[in-house]
C-alpha cells in the first residue's frame, strides 16, 4: 500500500548570499556598467520523503523527529501516520509538526499570519 501512497518530498538547500559592498559616490560612478558577481546556484544538502499513507483528515503529529539523508544518498522515508522511518546513516534531524487539513483550513491559516511558519502543500 505504501507504494502508491501520496508522498511529499522535502529538500533542504543551502546557498551563498553575496552582499554587495557599500560604495561611495565616486566608486559607484566607477562601477557604472560593470556586472556584479553571479550568485552560485542553491545546493541541495538533505532530503526526505514523507508518506501520507493511512493519514486521515485532521490527523496531526506533533514534534515528529524526521531524519533527512545527505543529498547524495537515497532520500529517507518517513510514514507520518505510523511514525515509521527508514534507516539512514548520519542523518540530519528536523523536528516538525505535521497535520493533514482541508483546503479551507489551510487558506485560513495562511491568511491569519503569513509569518507563522505554516507551510501548506497542495
Amino acid at each position: 500500500s505504501d507504494l502508491h501512497a501520496p508522498m511529499v518530498e522535502v529538500k533542504i538547500y543551502k546557498t551563498m548570499v553575496y552582499e554587495t559592498p557599500t560604495l561611495n559616490y565616486q566608486e559607484l560612478l566607477a562601477h557604472n556598467g560593470k556586472t556584479s558577481p553571479v550568485a552560485p546556484e542553491p545546493e541541495m544538502v538533505y532530503h526526505a520523503e514523507l508518506s501520507l499513507d493511512a493519514m486521515t483528515l485532521d490527523f496531526s503529529r506533533k514534534q515528529a523527529q524526521v531524519p533527512f539523508a545527505k543529498a547524495k544518498a537515497t532520500a529517507t522515508s518517513y510514514n507520518v501516520a505510523k511514525d515509521e522511518l527508514s534507516p539512514v546513516e548520519s542523518p540530519a534531524i528536523l523536528v516538525l509538526d505535521i497535520a493533514l487539513r482541508d483546503r479551507d483550513f489551510a487558506r485560513l491559516q495562511t491568511a491569519q499570519d503569513p509569518r507563522a511558519g505554516v507551510l501548506c502543500v497542495g
